[in-house]
């Protein structure tokens, strides 16, 4: 009967129970939020012209004795939202996502996701985490999960334990 290999032989070899899902989510983080961005973009287009669309249908009913209809019109702050937070989801996602993140879950760098990290007051933060709050502020939400998963994935259950601290 074969002996069992010890947990950390196994990991040090480079393979880990959950490395395919880190690294296809991983490697597609930038295409994903370049669609979340696109999707947000189309979303802000259409309130727009609905909104410009209300105010067509309300002056075509405004009374003529009133004199000239007043076409106010604002843009929403919803839809400047979504526009802008799309702009900076797009370069975001060029810039630091895919070559800092999906290009290394692509290759399967992990050893260099997990050194990747910012160091405040002794306590290590990988990059990771903090890419994926950028994402969840300016991408909506979910443009967040191809980046969260594989991090939480490698972080807490990846091929070698990490170190919070200094």
């Amino acid at each position: 009967m074969a002996e069992k290999e010890p947990e950390e032989v196994k990991k040090s070899k480079g393979t880990w129970q959950y490395e395919k899902i880190a690294s296809i989510l991983g490697k597609w983080a930038w295409v994903i939020l370049l669609l979340d961005a696109l999707i947000y973009i189309i979303i802000a287009i259409a309130g727009e012209i609905a909104i410009a669309q209300g105010v067509a249908n309300f002056c075509a009913i405004w009374p003529p004795a009133m004199g000239p209809c007043p076409r106010i019109y604002t843009p929403s702050p919803t839809d400047i939202w979504y526009i802008v937070g799309a702009i900076i989801t797009v370069i975001f996602a060029i810039l630091i996502v895919r070559p800092r993140f999906s290009n290394k879950c692509a290759a399967k760098e992990w050893d260099d996701l997990i050194d990747d990290v910012l160091v405040v007051g002794g306590i290590r933060i990988p990059w990771m985490f903090i890419w994926s709050l950028i994402a969840a502020i300016f991408a909506q939400g979910w443009g967040t999960f191809p980046i969260l998963i594989p991090a939480i994935l490698l972080i807490f259950v990846g091929p070698k334990p990490y170190e919070w601290k200094e």
